[in-house]
């Protein structure tokens, strides 16, 4: 499954001048997206049951119905519950502010020096299903857990990130950037909108990096291969 990634390595650890600004574009957006949501007639998605998403097919479509459907608190509490009966190890990062609160985990892979970290938010916007966003995402990151689990790449440690309240501001990738360790990242990618087909777009990557420049290297090269 193809979709979009922000791509690049973590901004410096957020200034006090930012903060007011990503609260308010969060808002925004959320009120914006909970309007539109209102207005949808669709029928509402009714999510199965969370043992039958668990102990089914582990593909990305498959795992996206962890959350497809369910309240933010519900899709927090379905991811610990998956990389639990996964057995997977697994870091809990909870946090609250005048802004929100919510729990991001981390499942570290690997015992590299340089970190590759990949994100997905598991939040969506009350009203909405959230399957493409982020549903879709989480469900690449839970597939990708498993075959980096056997081959993790040479030198490098993979961390996996699920951050929380991303549609309120950021504020679970907020909370996680201002406690991290920025000098061992080899480099960032943060899935959003992975459900929407064989559709590639970088956004919020300002400067061109090594990093960068082999992400768009290497799908470049994986699209010529198929035509």
């Amino acid at each position: 499954e193809e979709g979009r990634e922000r791509a690049g390595a973590l901004p410096e650890k957020s200034s006090p001048g930012r903060e007011p600004v990503l609260c308010l574009r969060g808002q925004r957006n959320a009120g914006l997206s909970q309007a539109l949501n209102a207005r949808d007639r669709t029928q509402r998605v009714v999510p199965p049951p969370l043992a039958e998403v668990i102990g089914g097919e582990r593909s990305p479509m498959a795992l996206s119905r962890l959350l497809e459907g369910r309240s933010n608190d519900e899709r927090q509490a379905a991811v610990s519950s998956y990389l639990t009966a996964r057995g997977v190890p697994f870091a809990r990062h909870p946090f609250q502010s005048g802004e929100g609160s919510g729990e991001n985990f981390t499942v570290e892979l690997g015992s590299g020096r340089r970190v590759l970290l990949l994100i997905a938010h598991h939040d969506a916007v009350p009203g909405s299903p959230g399957a493409n966003d982020n549903a879709a995402a989480v469900g690449i990151l839970l597939t990708l857990l498993e075959r980096l689990a056997v081959s993790v790449p040479t030198g490098l440690r993979v961390r996996l990130l699920f951050t929380a309240a991303e549609e309120r501001g950021y504020l679970g990738a907020r909370k996680y950037a201002r406690g991290a360790n920025l000098a061992e990242l080899a480099g960032v990618l943060s899935l959003e909108l992975c459900g929407i087909g064989d559709t590639l777009a970088i956004w919020d990557a300002v400067d061109q990096t090594p990093f960068l420049g082999r992400v768009r290297d290497r799908k470049s090269t994986r699209l010529k291969s198929r035509h």
